[in-house]
């Protein structure tokens, strides 16, 4: 199986399986923060006094969008201008694509995939370790082949 297909697949597990998608993006967020670094990261509300610590109330209301914010939604992110606002929905579709697969292959060994990413990725990986096991013994060969060739001369 190329890169490509496992990709395609991923990508359309991914496209079904929200709820699973959003935990890998968290899973991969606590791991290394790519997914924050590349897009947009939803917050439970309850954890909004954590975001504020330390705050005095001047930088906090300087902080929300306050046209856009209500405690009583369920999550809180910060938007691409730099203001807070809540929202009832986390919404990662912006991360899902190419190099989000690339990022959690790169490290599949480290957070936890659902079990479908993970036969997928080890299908591609054994593949390719055939691919280069192969290669190897080619290799060896043309070399044993140019030995015994040069003895001839």
């Amino acid at each position: 199986m190329d890169w490509d297909e496992v990709v395609k697949k991923a990508l359309d597990y991914f496209n079904d399986n929200n709820d699973e998608f959003e935990d890998v993006i968290e899973e991969l967020d606590n791991w290394n923060g790519w997914p924050e670094e590349n897009g947009t990261m939803y917050y439970p509300m309850d954890m909004l006094d954590d975001h504020f610590y330390g705050m005095s109330a001047t930088e906090i209301i300087d902080a929300v969008d306050l046209s856009e914010f209500s405690t009583s939604d369920n999550y809180y992110y910060e938007n691409g201008s730099g203001w807070i606002v809540s929202t009832d929905y986390k919404d990662y579709s912006d991360l899902l694509d190419d190099d989000f697969i690339d990022e959690i292959y790169d490290c599949r060994d480290d957070i936890d995939l659902p079990e479908y990413i993970e036969k997928l990725f080890e299908a591609y990986y054994n593949d390719e370790e055939e691919e280069e096991d192969e290669e190897e013994e080619d290799f060896e060969e043309d070399e044993e082949s140019e030995d015994e060739d040069f003895g001839k001369e």
